[in-house]
């Protein structure tokens, strides 16, 4: 998954400080968040980033350079991390899509006024925007622009938002459209079957496990603890999977003490429920009319259990 710096946010007229190290620091967290949950490996970034001064003040090759005064060490290793990384040109899935699109057009990107290449790349590939904080209309989780369409009799104008990051809670904002940018990635050749792979998001499934030590959590752990355990780790694997939760699917089954929630998988073509037990620490998988289809453990793997000709593993959907 890719990334566009808005460069429009590197060093915007309206502001100048004595020391940009925290404006970067803020942003090599975000980008690093991004990188850790979402596999962000590219990102696009003007071509004299290095160089290009972050609110009129400090460049990137000021806080690499060892001579600097006040040079530190680890930032320079997070930052040189993140240069290793950036696209200072378009590739080729950005240039293929830039020319599909301007096959019979041209297109600008404006915000208040500015012209941004960038910002033009992110709103035809729908991408992620990061921005710096510099400015508040840069800190909001989506950016105001200016979209005007060229064609040879006439051009139109219409205003348009992107989608925007620069802090981590924004990460968290668009955790549905970074989760579905991942997704169809991943499955770019053919549609994702949750009943196949209903932990299909693997780097972030295990990460959730190991920060809950799954599976040895339940060692040596009261039932009740071990519940309230299994609810966290069922909760953010599922989420982290394109699984959301189902009120109404859940409201029906109240009678079931051994589910607690029941989700619904969000990205696929059909419907398919993940009934979530407490007592076993496992998934239950159903169709769209509630029968039971397979059984899995929180991380996914396979437990072995047949239910086919039992009832006792379906859900009421309706």
């Amino acid at each position: 998954m890719k990334g566009f710096l808005n460069d429009l946010s590197i060093s915007p007229n309206e502001i100048i400080v004595a020391d940009s190290t925290e404006i970067v620091k803020l942003f090599l967290k975000l980008y690093n968040n991004l990188r850790d949950k979402y596999n962000f490996r590219k990102i696009r970034v003007p071509s004299d980033l290095v160089t290009r001064p972050i609110c009129g003040s400090l460049s990137f090759s000021d806080l690499l350079n060892p001579q600097w005064p006040q040079y530190n060490k680890e930032l320079a290793s997070l930052l040189l991390s993140f240069m290793q990384n950036r696209l200072e040109f378009p590739d080729a899935e950005i240039s293929t899509a830039i020319n599909e699109y301007e096959l019979d057009k041209l297109l600008e990107v404006n915000c208040d006024g500015s012209e941004s290449v960038l910002l033009k790349e992110a709103f035809i590939l729908n991408d992620m925007v990061l921005s710096l904080a510099t400015l508040d209309r840069y800190m909001q989780p989506r950016i105001n622009v200016q979209v005007c369409v060229i064609r040879v009799d006439h051009h139109s104008e219409r205003d348009e938002r992107l989608n925007n990051c620069s802090g981590d809670d924004h990460v968290e904002h668009h955790a549905h459209f970074l989760l579905e940018k991942l997704l169809r990635e991943k499955f770019e050749k053919f549609e994702w079957e949750p009943i196949d792979q209903p932990c299909w998001n693997n780097v972030l499934t295990t990460k959730i496990l190991e920060k809950y030590n799954y599976p040895n959590c339940k060692e040596n752990v009261a039932l009740n603890e071990l519940r309230g355990i299994y609810q966290v780790i069922a909760s953010e694997v599922l989420e982290a999977n394109g699984w959301i939760f189902d009120p109404n699917v859940t409201r029906l089954n109240i009678h079931r003490p051994e589910i607690w929630k029941i989700y619904r998988a969000h990205f696929s073509r059909q419907t398919y429920f993940i009934s979530v037990d407490l007592q076993e620490g496992e998934f239950e998988m159903q169709n769209r009319r509630g029968k039971w289809v397979r059984t899995v453990f929180l991380d996914g793997a396979e437990t072995g259990k047949d239910y086919t000709k039992e009832n006792t593993h379906n859900i009421n959907t309706r």
